[in-house]
């Protein structure tokens, strides 16, 4: 989102995820067809304003938090609960 609150679809920020909590990144990237990125890494160019993170949970109990930051943007935590299985 810009200053004003409006989504800017065409956003190719640098993110970084971080985990914090009773998981791992397993993948972290954009969606776009034609990347040479690797998933692993822990960054990735959003791509029309988005990127995935994929998660592995389930081996401890608690809460984890999903922290994306971009130069620029102030960095978010998305706050997961995690049940042992």
């Amino acid at each position: 989102m810009d200053a004003d609150g409006h989504v800017v679809p065409d956003s190719a920020l640098q993110l970084k995820a971080e985990i914090t909590g009773p998981a791992e990144l397993l993948g972290f990237g954009s969606a776009n067809p034609i990347t040479d990125q690797a998933y692993t890494s822990g960054t990735a160019p959003a791509y029309r304003g988005r990127a995935l993170a994929v998660l592995r949970a389930g081996t401890e109990a608690g809460t984890v938090c999903l922290k994306v930051a971009a130069e620029g943007v102030e960095a978010v935590c998305l706050t997961l609960p995690v049940e042992k299985v």
